[in-house]
């Protein structure tokens, strides 16, 4: 009976600190605290009982608990993660046709219930296994911008679409990771009767989210609604202005007359598949053309304008601003030129910046945001959906 009163107490010690503590990496405000308060507190008494445990088949039952512990504390993530409404219930058929506006898309603040579905239904398993860390990293990311703008943005970019276009079209907006999902949003227009839908991706390039978005379209197997595509914009002249009178428009305000430009790509962590080689390559086109203008239309120097990419492959954009301190340029700028970034990843650029680079005195090194929202964007996805819009229909 003693014996099983010792195990009884080391179980309860060892959920109090696996279990809480996965709760407190992964919920944030007002339950964070309470969470991590339960967790020290089960560590605490392990510890505490600590020379109890020197039997060597002590310490492997206790090990044993810990990972079962932890992955019964991800299924109960998983279990409370965001449910898709993809309810069918068609109304009267519609001749118009559905628009529907894709970003990857960012909540405005950390959503736990949206970001754990987002990690069990990738194919990261990696991701899956360490699903609390992941979490905590995120949650971590949202205390540092405070609120993100991105779906304002957006908000934005498909009110000024819905204006631009005729009355033969509706608008609708959707995401590939935070509420309205792409899934919810299609079943939506599928159940207002539309049988025509044209997606547009307002993505860069072919890359990893333009598969994901066509893979997760086609699992829904709708029947008797057609549905076409327009393209990534990496080869529009309109986008390429965009970033050109970004860039110079904070350089010109600012009166600096020899600085040093960074254009960045997002890079894909799988560039050697097959399938991900044209987004490399559509990415580092669309940055040399950018480059181009820049350096024989407004007259900025070559050797200080340089392209790198904000993660997975090299050169990377740290690399790439040490390179601009040995050539004594003072003011340097740095854009990453996707048309739909996240907050968060302008805050990781700045807070990298400021951690992996010793910045000499007097220099100065700014973030250029490149979320695009202005005319030439809504005229290029106006010309694109006009242009999938006069090909054939199946139906």
């Amino acid at each position: 009976m003693k014996n099983l009163n010792f195990f009884k107490d080391k179980f309860l010690y060892v959920f109090l600190f696996v279990f809480f503590t996965v709760m407190f990496l992964a919920y944030s405000y007002p339950y964070e605290n309470t969470f991590l308060a339960l967790g020290i507190f089960g560590f605490f008494m392990l510890v505490k009982n600590i020379s109890k445990y020197k039997k060597i088949n002590l310490l492997i039952y206790f090990f044993i608990l810990i990972f079962i512990f932890y992955f019964t504390s991800n299924l109960f993530l998983y279990n409370k993660s965001y449910k898709l409404d993809i309810a069918r219930d068609v109304t009267k058929v519609k001749e118009k046709k559905a628009v529907l506006l894709v970003y990857r898309g960012e909540s405005e603040k950390y959503n736990i219930k949206t970001e754990t579905y987002n990690i069990f239904n990738s194919n990261d398993t990696i991701k899956k296994i360490f699903t609390p860390f992941v979490l905590y990293n995120k949650k971590i990311n949202y205390k540092r911008i405070g609120k993100s703008n991105y779906i304002n943005n957006t908000l934005e970019v498909k009110n000024k679409l819905k204006y631009s276009l005729s009355d033969n079209y509706k608008v609708y907006l959707g995401y590939l990771y935070c509420e309205s999902y792409i899934e919810e949003k299609i079943m939506e227009i599928a159940n207002e009767g539309y049988k025509r839908i044209i997606v547009v991706p307002v993505f860069l390039t072919e890359g990893k989210e333009y598969f994901l978005l066509k893979e997760r379209i086609e699992s829904l197997k709708l029947f008797n609604i057609s549905i076409k595509y327009t393209s990534p914009v990496w080869n529009s002249e309109k986008i390429i202005n965009s970033y050109i009178k970004k860039i110079w428009s904070d350089v010109s305000k600012r009166k600096i007359k020899d600085p040093g430009i960074i254009i960045i790509g997002r890079g894909e962590k799988e560039q050697n598949r097959i399938e991900y080689i044209n987004s490399v390559r559509q990415n580092l086109m669309f940055r040399k053309k950018i480059k181009e203008f820049l350096e024989k239309k407004l007259d900025f120097s070559d050797r200080k304008i340089k392209l790198s990419w904000f993660d997975y492959m090299k050169p990377g954009y740290i690399t790439e601003i040490d390179t601009l301190f040995e050539y004594g340029v003072s003011d340097i700028f740095c854009v990453l030129t996707e048309p739909d970034v996240f907050n968060i990843e302008n805050s990781k650029m700045s807070i990298k910046i400021k951690e992996k680079l010793d910045i000499p005195e007097g220099v100065k090194v700014r973030i250029i945001d490149g979320f695009i929202k202005d005319e030439n964007l809504i005229n290029e996805l106006k010309k694109r959906i006009e242009f999938v819009d006069l090909q054939n229909w199946s139906n």
